[in-house]
């Protein structure tokens, strides 16, 4: 079932501490992470990291992946320390496995000869050895 913006914002500004379990966010610090999430979302798909076309409702599968991310984005207004590079680089790696799945690509005419590597007698067959 999907989740709501709503929600997405509440977690992430529970989870940095600007509200209470169970509160609402106050007008102004909702406001604040609502543009922070809908210029990240847009720079993801930009960046075809994330395919989300829409912030109102959030697939499951990609919330607890989404507050993580804004939450590291934003933490720094928040008085949380900058995200290092390797975390943010890993929220989007995630993010990408999640929202762009592999699909299987037809195969070509030469597939069949690449697949088959290099069976000769020695690993590079237009060398001569001399004997």
């Amino acid at each position: 079932m999907a989740k709501t913006q709503r929600e997405l914002i509440n977690r992430v500004l529970n989870d940095l501490s600007a509200i209470g379990n169970g509160e609402d966010a106050e007008v102004e610090d909702f406001q604040d992470i609502e543009q922070r999430l809908e210029t990240l979302v847009a720079e993801l798909n930009v960046r075809q990291i994330l395919n989300l076309s829409t912030t109102t409702n959030i697939p499951e599968e990609l919330f607890e992946v989404l507050v993580e991310y804004v939450k590291a984005k934003a933490g720094p207004g928040y008085g949380k320390p900058d995200p290092d590079i390797v975390t943010v680089s890993g929220l989007e790696d995630r993010m990408r496995e999640i929202s762009w799945p592999d699909v299987g690509r037809r195969t070509m005419n030469t597939d069949a000869v690449l697949r088959q590597g290099a069976f000769f007698s020695s690993t590079f067959p237009f060398v001569r050895h001399n004997q």
